[in-house]
């Protein structure tokens, strides 16, 4: 029998396939509840306490970073109680580590810093922001993004330490800049400002003694140097011999000369002279002499 294509659009007529189908299904047809569904139990105090937390750090992030690069008013210091990442645009990402404490410190079409008072955050800048757009204050020190990866840590006494992926950073303070590629670890403490860098692979006696070296008080300093200058043995460390010639104290710094020309020889017009002197263009020099060594090792 054809199907009653009327019976199916507006139930006028009669079809009886479709209505002996209609009556097979009945039973399984809808029925309003006689009573409501229980209620679902109310949720603790403590995860209360986290879904709040979590949404005032969702809500302080998208202030923050909806606007890019507006100029909003800094907002205060937020706790993150979960890894949290921060969408920088174009120019990258920021994720938050949970326990982290962060504080935005300016947000401009010139500049993003933030302060990390405790904990730890990763930031994966781009090619799309340009050195020294993205900085990061720290109790120690303020970490200069040159164009990378990398991973900044706060202990609780305020002691900072990156670790560089790709690209390389910069540790700044008290006029004194450190660079730290990647591959390499650089520490700084409240008290005494950026260290000494290291590469990670460094042998385990220059990593002592790299550490000893930036611990020591200003009557020992020349001797500690002197035993870092004499566990640095491959030309790649020359990345924490030339460090320790940059020092303020000039026998520490004559020391650090000596032991970088025995490694890597001296670029072409530098002086001994020049480098003590701290001269610009003999600075530059040993730069490039030394990014050099590493990269053509």
């Amino acid at each position: 029998m054809a199907m009653n294509d009327d019976y199916l659009w507006n139930r006028t007529g009669s079809d009886p396939e479709t209505e002996a189908l209609e009556r097979a299904l009945a039973p399984l047809g809808y029925r309003e509840r006689s009573a409501p569904l229980p209620a679902a139990p109310p949720a603790s105090p403590a995860r209360w306490r986290s879904v709040l937390a979590l949404a005032a750090a969702a809500a302080l992030l998208a202030g923050i970073f909806a606007r890019l690069p507006g100029r909003a008013a800094p907002p205060p210091s937020t706790a993150f109680a979960t890894d949290t990442e921060i969408d920088l645009g174009r120019y990258g990402s920021v994720t938050a580590r949970a326990g982290a404490r962060l504080t935005v410190l300016r947000q401009s079409d010139d500049e993003i810093r933030l302060r990390l008072d405790h904990g730890t955050v990763e930031a994966r800048i781009t090619l799309e922001a340009r050195p020294r757009f993205f900085q990061i204050d720290t109790p120690a020190t303020t970490c200069i993004d040159l164009g990378c990866h990398y991973t900044l840590t706060v202990d609780a006494a305020g002691r900072s330490v990156v670790h560089v992926t790709t690209g390389r950073v910069a540790f700044a303070d008290g006029g004194r800049e450190v660079y730290v590629p990647a591959g390499a670890t650089c520490t700084a403490v409240p008290s005494r400002g950026s260290g000494t860098p290291h590469w990670d692979d460094a042998p385990p006696d220059l990593i002592a003694a790299v550490r000893a070296f930036d611990e020591a008080p200003p009557a020992q300093r020349l001797a500690a140097a002197k035993a870092v200058t004499r566990e640095s043995g491959r030309p790649l460390d020359s990345l924490t011999v030339w460090h320790v010639m940059q020092d303020d104290d000039p026998a520490v710094a004559d020391l650090g000369f000596r032991a970088l020309v025995n490694l890597i020889g001296s670029p072409d017009g530098v002086t001994r002279a020049s480098t003590l002197a701290k001269e610009p263009a003999a600075m530059e020099a040993w730069k490039e002499h030394v990014l050099t060594a590493w990269w053509g090792k």
